[in-house]
């Protein structure tokens, strides 16, 4: 702020050095701005402007190791696969992904106004990391949050690209956790569907979605796919380092024991710099989230061109 002040001073004195901040003209009942008022204005919004593109560019600099204790990793598709199709063939048959429940935008931008979500620009900045019923590794983060699973993920918000009328609580250059909706298979994964398993059958819930059998079937075959990089996905693709995505945050930082920028997200996560929907190709056949991400993804490309070119 200091070095700020003395530039906006600096400046303003070679303007008046050179004539060009010159005192006005008074005259009886009108009232006059000086030119070093203006330019004072103008100078202090453009090293506004210079500080927010030299954060930007500081923090993308900067990539964040998980916290300790995490299992900190960075997803590519090279090294990682999903086990959609594999759960598919265990379940001996698909779920009908022909015929999903579909919203239009318009549907959805209410909801998303009246809770509390704004859109922002964002590119990874770190390690990702695992939360499992609400426990990042033996740490419990939300003591409040009842079974919040999936990965949380920093990222660099590079803009606020639209606040649907909402107050916005974070700014351009921060680095922020956001909770991406898929998880990494692993033995503590495995281990929280069992004991849900169990209580389910204890409690007699069961119905065509929620078969026994099938998801006993599905935790063996994962048991055996726990060191394979496998991914569980729920409703939307993984983001990727090195590309930029237009994410709905939920405008209200989750409470956390370790007091981190956490945030929680609408699950879709939508490619920026494509000429289409991201794609796994024979993948998106078998996730009946697929459909719903390409009307939100063409709708956004209407509203914010922009920023998908």
């Amino acid at each position: 702020m200091k070095n700020k002040i003395k530039l906006v001073s600096l400046i303003l004195s070679l303007l008046t050095l050179f004539g060009c901040a010159e005192k006005p003209l008074q005259s009886s009942g009108e009232s006059s701005v000086t030119n070093s008022e203006v330019s004072s204005t103008d100078v202090a919004s453009l090293v506004s402007e210079d500080e927010e593109s030299a954060t930007v560019n500081e923090n993308k600099e900067q990539f964040l190791k998980a916290p300790e204790g995490a299992d900190g990793f960075v997803y590519d598709r090279e090294t990682f696969r999903f086990t959609t199709k594999d759960e598919m063939e265990v379940r001996g048959g698909m779920m009908d992904p022909h015929t999903p429940y579909v919203k239009e935008y318009d549907e959805y931008i209410q909801y998303y106004k009246e809770n509390n979500y704004i859109y922002v620009k964002v590119s990874i900045a770190g390690e990702s990391f695992s939360v499992i019923n609400s426990k990042m590794g033996n740490t419990c983060l939300f003591s409040n949050e009842k079974n919040m699973d999936g990965v949380f993920t920093p990222v660099l918000i590079e803009e606020v690209v639209d606040s649907l009328g909402n107050k916005v609580t974070v700014s351009k250059g921060d680095i922020v956790y956001v909770h991406e909706w898929y998880s990494k298979v692993s033995e503590k994964l495995i281990k929280l569907w069992e004991d849900t398993l169990a209580q389910d059958k204890e409690n007699y819930i069961e119905n065509e979605y929620n078969d026994f059998e099938v998801r006993e079937k599905i935790i063996d075959y994962s048991k055996a796919h726990t060191n394979d990089n496998s991914i569980k996905l729920y409703y939307a693709y993984p983001m990727e380092q090195g590309k930029s995505y237009l994410v709905l945050i939920k405008n209200e930082k989750l409470t956390n024991s370790l007091d981190m920028d956490m945030y929680d997200t609408w699950p879709y996560v939508l490619n920026l710099g494509d000429s289409a929907p991201d794609s796994y190709k024979d993948t998106d056949f078998f996730l009946y989230f697929y459909y719903q991400y390409e009307i939100l993804w063409k709708a956004c490309k209407d509203l914010y061109g922009s920023y998908f070119d």
